[in-house]
């Protein structure tokens, strides 16, 4: 009996505690990257470019390809988290690119730290 009290005594002074301290485990989501589109193209010929890969840069990789005429959409992303990440120096939005590749040009990145919807244009990959 005394050893079942001294474990709720002790539950709530933790349970205290981390509220207190901001350190209560809320779920959450925190936005990751914008609603990104625009249109992969190849820099010498300006002809669309089927099949590339546009994807997040950080784990988990979110990825996409672009259709026959060269577009693509990704859909905004958010992070789960189980507790606040605030300094923890988890990755968010402002860490994370946008990688494009394909096997017959030079990859492309740019930085996915936007918010709302982006509309990033024509983007011009390279030929190896």
């Amino acid at each position: 009996m005394k050893y079942s009290i001294k474990i709720l005594n002790l539950s709530a002074c933790i349970l205290i505690i981390a509220s207190l301290t901001g350190c209560f485990p809320w779920p959450h989501t925190t936005a990751r990257s914008a609603d990104v589109q625009g249109r992969v193209l190849d820099a010498r010929t300006h002809a669309p470019i089927a099949g590339a890969k546009v994807y997040l840069s950080k784990s988990p990789h979110h990825a996409t390809y672009t259709d026959t005429n060269g577009y693509f959409h990704m859909k905004a992303t958010s992070n789960f988290h189980l507790a606040s990440n605030e300094g923890s120096g988890w990755p968010d939005s402002k860490d994370d690119a946008i990688g494009i590749f394909h096997t017959n040009y030079t990859p492309h990145g740019f930085a996915a730290g936007m918010s709302g919807s982006v509309d990033v244009g024509n983007i011009y990959l390279e030929p190896k």
